[in-house]
């Protein structure tokens, strides 16, 4: 059985672009989405960029960068404080 897979890579903390990739993949019938790492980086949006990842069931593999960062729930399941070389940025889904 064939599938189509979507590959996006070098992603660094800016979700517009990881919305936009997946929303041309679900146009285009693609079966499973890697994520091929760099998830962290120059953007100020990385809790954002890990919910939607997250979200689309992609499979990732963590570079360097990514596992420097630390997600940690807060008192609700929908908030996270991500810290990422001593930037910490809270992010509150409910908002």
């Amino acid at each position: 059985m064939t599938q189509k897979i979507g590959l996006i890579s070098d992603v660094h903390a800016t979700p517009a672009p990881v919305q936009e990739a997946f929303e041309i993949f679900k146009e285009q019938g693609v079966d499973r989405i890697f994520c091929a790492g760099d998830i962290a980086g120059y953007g100020d949006g990385l809790a954002e960029t890990i919910s939607l990842i997250e979200e689309s069931g992609s499979r990732s593999i963590l570079s360097l960068p990514d596992m420097t960062c630390q997600v940690v729930p807060l008192s609700g399941k929908d908030s996270v404080r991500v810290w990422n070389w001593g930037y910490s940025e809270q992010m509150d889904n409910n908002k």
